[in-house]
């Protein structure tokens, strides 16, 4: 399944025995290989809105009232 689901979006995609090695020991993808490999399609880094949100923080909390 899961050789199928990536081949489509690889560059280079992994067999179906690469996938059975893999998934018998430790393997690590890092950010380009699982891109050519069709894991991931982008890494994006998230962003916090600044404006119009309100955070709950523990600074915030220990200051409230008991």
């Amino acid at each position: 399944m899961i050789a199928a689901e990536t081949a489509p979006k690889a560059q280079v995609p992994l067999s179906v025995e690469e996938v059975e090695a893999a998934a018998a020991r430790t393997t690590v993808y890092f950010t380009e290989d699982a891109r050519r490999r069709g894991f991931i399609e982008a890494v994006t880094i998230p962003t916090m809105p600044k404006q119009d949100v309100f955070y709950l923080t523990d600074q915030y909390l220990a200051g409230l009232p008991g």
